[in-house]
């Protein structure tokens, strides 16, 4: 098992940790609300953080499995020697744009408060955005060494 596998399991536990704890915590509120008439008041802030948490965490696990939505008209039609070549190019620049995002992303985590309702430092839920970043970053670091040994690979099989 490659560091991919071992990241997206974790990625997948903990964001369906975070849906089915968001589900929970929805269904109790309604009941509580309607049939209790007494609302968990921290019910919404909670599961608005665990949606964010697990929205982060599926960009990373789809980022990993190379699923993200993309036109490939053009890229469709380059011989799969410049397909190579350009999935590499873009996943450098991905790769620049996720290590970019670091950094200040921890920076303005400095500058949070306390969250509404639950009173409790803010950067504990914030904490997802550099999180997901540097999830992003170590996927697109993966996938640049794969990438290169597959032109390596094709480029010793044409010169043979």
């Amino acid at each position: 098992m490659g560091p991919t596998d071992v990241l997206k399991k974790i990625e997948m536990a903990v964001g369906v940790s975070c849906l089915g704890l968001m589900f929970l915590i929805i269904c109790a509120n309604v009941f509580m609300r309607y049939v209790m008439t007494a609302p968990i008041f921290w019910a919404e802030e909670v599961s608005n953080f665990l949606f964010v948490w697990a929205g982060f965490l599926s960009c990373a696990h789809i980022l990993a499995d190379d699923r993200h939505i993309r036109v490939t008209l053009f890229v469709g039609s380059l011989k799969p020697t410049l397909q190579r070549w350009l999935d590499l190019f873009m996943t450098v620049i991905l790769t620049i744009m996720f290590g970019s995002f670091i950094g200040p992303s921890l920076t303005a985590m400095k500058s949070l408060t306390v969250t509404a309702a639950l009173q409790i430092p803010e950067y504990l839920p914030y904490a997802i955005l550099p999180t997901a970043m540097f999830l992003c970053f170590s996927h697109s670091v993966i996938r640049i060494v794969r990438i290169c040994r597959t032109i390596a690979h094709a480029g010793g099989e044409t010169a043979s």
